[in-house]
């Protein structure tokens, strides 16, 4: 395969999976980047064929889980839940409410999550049952933080 055809083939499977992405790093982002980048690539003269795969790509490093990983009061029951693509972590109601914050989705709707100290905690605590790809790259993230409390 000659340069223009893996751009091609990058391309095409980038614009499938990010078409109509909802969070701002839609395809149209991706042009916009792009654009970008061949407007600074005519001063510094860096491989165009590089810079392309790396625009085309850069959004697609934050991966989807294999499971959505829940952590949940003690006391509820999960055993009815028919879809498999989750993995709960139970916990006692007052070690569950530490941490909670509210936020706002995309679409503008409130939801509870951890704040990122508790997040970086229950990894920590919960190792052995994450995907060692997403703690490695959860721990060295947080450790360039510039602003840490943990």
């Amino acid at each position: 395969m000659n340069k223009e055809e893996i751009i091609s083939v990058v391309k095409e499977y980038v614009k499938n999976e990010c078409f109509n992405d909802s969070t701002g790093h839609d395809w149209w982002h991706i042009q916009r980047v792009y654009n970008n980048a061949m407007l600074i690539n005519k001063k510094e003269n860096a491989d165009e064929f590089i810079i392309t795969i790396i625009v085309l790509m850069h959004d697609l490093c934050d991966r989807t889980p294999i499971k959505y990983q829940l952590t949940i009061p003690s006391y509820y029951n999960t055993k009815l839940l028919k879809d498999k693509s989750y993995d709960f972590f139970y916990l006692k109601d007052e070690l569950y409410k530490i941490g909670i914050i509210e936020m706002k989705t995309p679409y503008g709707n409130k939801i509870r999550v951890y704040n990122l100290e508790r997040t970086i905690c229950d990894i920590i605590r919960n190792k052995t049952r994450i995907e060692i790809a997403l703690f490695t790259d959860t721990m060295k993230r947080y450790a360039e933080r510039k602003y840490r409390k943990i």
